[in-house]
C-alpha cells in the first residue's frame, strides 16, 4: 500500500494515468466530426450499393475493391471504410449479389434452357469466374456444391443441407 501512496498524484502514478485518460477522450467537436463522417460513409455506401445494383457491376468476374471504387467514383479507402461502417466485407458483398443472380438463373427454366443450348455456364452469367471458389463458399454457407445446386435445380436460398455432407458424387 505504501508504494501506491508514494506514487499517488505523481507523474506515472495510477491516479495520474487515470486522470490523463479521462481528459484524453474526444471533445464535443471531435465527437460531432466523427458523427458527420459516419453519416457521410453511410450515405456513400447507400449510393454505391444503388449504383452497383442498378448497373449490375457485381457481374464483372474479376471485380476488386480498386476497380469498384473507380467505377463508382470514389477511392478504395473511402469505399472500404463505407463498407465497414455498413457492416459488410467487400468480397462477401459481391458474393451475396452474385449468389442472388445465380438463384434467378437457376429458377428461370427458360433462361436455363437457353444458356444450356448456347453452352454458357450458369456461374459465369452470375459473375463468378470459377466453380472452385463458388463451390467452396456454397458448401460453407449452404451445404451444397455448385454441381449439386445445378443438378438439383434448387434455389440457392432454400437452406436444405444434403445427407452426404456436400460430397459431389459425379
Amino acid at each position: 500500500m505504501k508504494k501506491y501512496e508514494e506514487k499517488k498524484g505523481k507523474k506515472g502514478g495510477v491516479d495520474y494515468w487515470w486522470n490523463f485518460l479521462w481528459e484524453w477522450g474526444p471533445s464535443a467537436a471531435e465527437q460531432e466530426a466523427s458523427r458527420r463522417e459516419y453519416e457521410r460513409m453511410q450515405q456513400l455506401f447507400e449510393r454505391v450499393d444503388q449504383q452497383v445494383r442498378s448497373e449490375r457491376l457485381y457481374l464483372i468476374p474479376h471485380m476488386n475493391l480498386e476497380k469498384m471504387a473507380r467505377k463508382v467514383g470514389t477511392n478504395r479507402t473511402y469505399l472500404s471504410r463505407a463498407m465497414a461502417i455498413a457492416g459488410v466485407n467487400f468480397r462477401d458483398y459481391l458474393f451475396r449479389l452474385r449468389l442472388q443472380e445465380l438463384d434467378k438463373v437457376l429458377c428461370n427454366e427458360g433462361l436455363r434452357e437457353e444458356l444450356q443450348r448456347q453452352d454458357i455456364d450458369f456461374y459465369a452469367v452470375a459473375g463468378f469466374h470459377d466453380t472452385r471458389t463458388l463451390s467452396r463458399r456454397l458448401l460453407q454457407e449452404r451445404g451444397v456444391t455448385y454441381a449439386q445446386l445445378v443438378r438439383g435445380g434448387e434455389a440457392v436460398d432454400n437452406g436444405n443441407k444434403p445427407d452426404n455432407k456436400g460430397e459431389d458424387n459425379s
